[in-house]
């Protein structure tokens, strides 16, 4: 799909809470769609995106948060922590609401990078909220059902 053919979904669209398919290859086609999901990061005023927000419903996530910019492609939680943290939570998918979400303090996520070489990161307190939230968009969850409503943005 082209950029331009490319736009942010929003709720109620239908594709948010489906699930994403794995990725069988890290191809050109996957490393294009990981690098606009990047170009998308500063555009949106996101610190995370996963590929299904932009209608593509495949297991991709990228992130841009506190120094460290990372691509998952094919992203698993593997351990989480049983210690959690109450916070709030906004997804450009829900324009104009805050969610208060309650998520592991820590994870520890592994998938593919854009070389097709796994690699894993543990992440604490924001870095894991947000991993947690986009590896949730993979799974077609999303905050206004695992969180309760918090505050509207709208001015």
């Amino acid at each position: 799909m082209a950029d331009a053919e490319r736009t942010l979904l929003t709720v109620p669209d239908v594709r948010l809470r489906q699930k994403s398919t794995p990725i069988k290859e890290v191809d050109s086609y996957v490393k294009e769609l990981a690098h606009f999901l990047l170009s998308q990061l500063g555009l949106v005023s996101a610190i995370g995106l996963a590929a299904v927000q932009y209608g593509e419903l495949v297991r991709l996530i990228v992130v841009r948060v506190q120094g460290i910019e990372k691509v998952f492609v094919n992203p698993e939680i593997v351990t989480r922590s049983e210690k959690t943290n109450l916070s709030a939570e906004g997804c450009r998918s829900i324009p104009g609401k805050i969610f208060a979400v309650k998520r592991p303090k820590i994870v520890k996520v592994k998938g593919l990078n854009l070389n097709g070489e796994w690699h894993s990161l543990k992440a604490h307190d924001l870095l894991a909220r947000v991993l947690y939230h986009e590896i949730d968009h993979c799974d077609g969850t999303m905050i206004d059902e695992i969180g309760q409503f918090f505050r509207s943005t709208a001015r």
